[in-house]
Parts: structure tokens; C-alpha cells; sequence
């Protein structure tokens, strides 16, 4: 079977218990967890990778959505799947070295691209060029 066919619960043995909280990012994150990998939403995604939840599994279709526009829209703005990336620490990046190196190649190719748009923010660039 397809990783993609799997849950974040499933894939990390690990059932989430209800929020602590009653909120839409906690209440997202919860329900998203329990959802196999091929029906998250592009927002799910997103959130779940600014929650740092799930990155092993979730930057590799977050990867491949910025590298084929890094300027996504994924809810808010231009660029917010991209920014929650680049506020993720270089350690977060530990189980997924090629989807790392990918996304650098990605930030130097369209470095113009993205320094034109207003609400990438430009000092985290630093960090991974």
C-alpha cells in the first residue's frame, strides 16, 4: 500500500486525543490527522507543517507544490505555504535531506520571483541560501 493511503496517526502510531483548545488550527490539526496523506487539502498541509507536525511525511508534497509555484496561495496570501516553510529550522529538515536540497534549488532559481513578492518574508531567505 501507498504511504499517501495512510493517516499521520497511522503512519506515526500515534491517535491524537481531542484538542486542548477549541480553535480552527487545533481542531484542523486533529481532524487532519486522522485523514489518509492523499486527502489533505493544500491548507491542511500547511498547517499542519507550521503545527511542525507530520514533516517527515508532509514536506515532500509541500516541497513539490512550492518548486511548481513558490508563490502559492495556499489560504491567507501570496507565498504562505512558502513563508511556513522557511520558518521551519534546518533541523526540521532531518528526514527529508532531498526534499531540503530540492527547495534550496528552488529558493536560488527563483530568488527574483520571490523578492518581488510583499509578503514573503525576506529575512528568513537568509537562512537557507
Amino acid at each position: 500500500m501507498d504511504i499517501y493511503e495512510y493517516s499521520l496517526e497511522e503512519l506515526e502510531n500515534a491517535p491524537a486525543g481531542e484538542p486542548a483548545i477549541a480553535s480552527y488550527v487545533a481542531g484542523t490539526c486533529h481532524a487532519a490527522r486522522k485523514k489518509p496523506l492523499s486527502q489533505l487539502s493544500a491548507e491542511e498541509i500547511r498547517l499542519l507543517i507550521g503545527q511542525k507536525t507530520g514533516l517527515q511525511y508532509l514536506l515532500p508534497p509541500a516541497v513539490e507544490m512550492v518548486c511548481a509555484e513558490p508563490l502559492t496561495e495556499v489560504t491567507f496570501y501570496e507565498g504562505d505555504l512558502l513563508n511556513v516553510l522557511l520558518r521551519l529550522d534546518i533541523a526540521d529538515w532531518q528526514h527529508n535531506l532531498s526534499e531540503l536540497a530540492a527547495f534550496r534549488g528552488m529558493l536560488a532559481r527563483e530568488r527574483e520571483v520571490i523578492a518581488k513578492s510583499e509578503d514573503v518574508d525576506k529575512d528568513l531567505l537568509q537562512k537557507y541560501l
